[in-house]
């Protein structure tokens, strides 16, 4: 892959992927909404969900970003996960305010799950096969 994808990989990973979390954080379309609604639950439950939304959220966005620039490289992963670590960030006003570390624990998770799903694909991409190498 030339030099030139590589980067334009950055570019449009970071406008497909802000585009794809707008969209996913309207009422219509959030994976949180449908997980957690306006139900009650424990700090730690609370936690779990709001891990798997994380999780749920990033994996729609890299498979939007993957299928409209039909490949998947280190570039497009990184901008992807940049952008969404920060929409996540200003989305909190980049505060660390927790009054307890429960708080803080739910304040973390989304992003938890964001990097478990950064790091899924970047195992994917080290087990397939190359193109010029045969499949065992």
């Amino acid at each position: 892959m030339s030099a030139a994808q590589t980067d334009m990989d950055w570019v449009w990973g970071f406008f497909i992927s802000f585009v794809a979390i707008i969209a996913l954080h309207q009422p219509e379309f959030s994976i949180q909404a449908v997980l957690i609604g306006s139900r009650p639950f424990s700090s730690t439950e609370m936690a779990l969900l709001k891990l798997v939304t994380g999780l749920l959220t990033s994996l729609v966005i890299f498979a939007v970003s993957g299928a409209l620039i039909r490949r998947l490289s280190k570039g497009l992963i990184w901008a992807v996960l940049i952008t969404q670590l920060l929409s996540l960030e200003i989305e909190w006003g980049f505060s660390l305010g927790a009054a307890d570390f429960n708080e803080l624990m739910v304040r973390f998770a989304e992003e938890a799950g964001v990097i478990v799903s950064g790091l899924a694909i970047f195992a994917y991409m080290a087990m397939r096969p190359k193109p010029n190498e045969p499949a065992s």
